[in-house]
C-alpha cells in the first residue's frame, strides 16, 4: 500500500513508510507509546494493518476468512508474518472452533477485527488468561459492524480504554471506536 492509496479515514506512518492499522487515531497514538518489539500478535482479520504490526512486533499470526482478500494481501507479507486462510462465513456457528483455533503460542496482543467477533473475543480471553495481555477490538459497539450486548457483557470485567475518532461517525451519528482491553493473568 502506498500513501496515495489511503482514504480520508486512514493514517500513514511516516516513520515506517506504511499505513497504520485502520483503527482510530487516538488508539494509534496510544499504541505508539507501548514497547511492542518483543510482542507476538494474533490478528483475527488481516490486511494492511498486518504489515504495520510486522514492523513493530516480533511475530504475527493472522487468521483471514476471505479467500480473495487473503490472495491479494498474503504476497505482501514479510517473513515474520504467518497468514492462515480459514474460509468461514460471518455467523457460521458450525465453524467457530475451526476459525478461532490457533497453535499453542504465547500471544501478547490479540486483535479482533474480522468475522465472528464475539467468538474471537471469548477465545482471546481464554488465550490471554494464561499470562495476561491486551485485546484490541476495532469498530467497538459500532452499528453495521459490531453492535453486540453480549460482547459488552463479556468484556465488562476487564479494564478498558475506548478510543473515539471524533471526526468520523456513521450514518446514525455514532462515533467510530477502537477498544483496548487489558486481560490479567489468572
Amino acid at each position: 500500500m502506498k500513501k496515495t492509496d489511503l482514504n480520508d479515514t486512514q493514517f500513514w506512518d511516516e516513520k515506517r513508510s506504511t499505513a497504520y492499522p485502520w483503527y482510530t487515531k487516538p488508539s494509534l497514538e496510544y499504541l505508539e507509546t507501548l514497547d511492542l518489539k518483543d510482542s507476538v500478535i494474533l490478528e483475527y482479520g488481516g490486511g494492511w494493518s498486518t504489515i504495520w504490526w510486522s514492523k513493530v512486533a516480533k511475530n504475527i499470526l493472522t487468521i483471514e476468512a476471505n479467500k480473495e482478500w487473503f490472495e491479494k494481501i498474503s504476497p505482501e507479507m514479510p517473513d515474520n508474518v504467518d497468514m492462515i486462510l480459514r474460509e468461514v462465513n460471518e455467523g457460521d456457528q458450525n465453524k467457530v472452533d475451526f476459525y478461532t483455533f490457533v497453535p499453542d503460542i504465547d500471544f501478547n496482543i490479540i486483535v479482533v477485527d474480522g468475522i465472528l467477533r464475539n467468538e474471537c473475543l471469548l477465545h482471546a480471553i481464554k488465550l490471554l488468561s494464561k499470562k495476561g495481555g491486551i485485546i484490541i477490538a476495532d469498530n467497538w459497539h459500532q452499528d453495521f459492524v459490531w453492535l453486540s450486548p453480549a460482547a459488552e457483557e463479556l468484556m465488562k470485567p476487564y479494564e478498558r480504554k475506548i478510543f473515539v475518532q471524533p471526526d468520523h461517525t456513521n450514518h446514525e451519528g455514532n462515533a467510530w471506536k477502537t477498544a483496548i482491553f487489558t486481560i490479567p493473568k489468572l
